[in-house]
């Protein structure tokens, strides 16, 4: 069985942003222990640059990191990464201690021939939305 999601999760700030959109998850792929069972679009809008690439998870990764986003809103945690199991990908949010967060990482192009290694800042408060989002994948 495959659930789709059509909608999509978005942190912006100051014109800076994050977008999760177009969520599968192939449970028979899950339950047959394959670990390439999500897949995902990301864009990043970093300071004028844009990347778009398609990356993979296993659903348990993607399940802790939708939670490990939550306590670092929370200020339970500082870090957390999404990791890209096919060419790589990431991003990493950082948070001090004030609520800021640094959102950083490189997204790679099929086969890895291009990639866009981005920062920038934003504020905790842009995760709520967010975090919603990726909560109804």
């Amino acid at each position: 069985m495959i659930f789709k999601n059509h909608m999509k999760a978005v942190c912006e700030y100051n014109n800076n942003s994050i977008e999760i959109i177009n969520f599968t998850h192939y449970a028979e792929d899950d339950v047959d222990g394959n670990p390439y069972n999500c897949t995902f679009t990301v864009k990043i809008v970093s300071n004028g640059f844009q990347g778009i690439t398609e990356c993979e998870c296993d659903y348990n990764e993607w399940l802790k990191f939708v939670d490990n986003l939550d306590k670092l809103y929370n200020f339970k945690i500082n870090v957390v990464t999404l990791n890209d199991i096919s060419y790589g990908s990431k991003v990493t949010f950082n948070l001090d201690n004030s609520g800021h967060i640094d959102i950083s990482g490189v997204l790679y192009g099929e086969h890895a021939e291009q990639s866009l290694h981005f920062s920038f800042a934003a504020d905790q408060t842009c995760l709520v939305n967010f975090i919603d989002g990726l909560k109804s994948f």
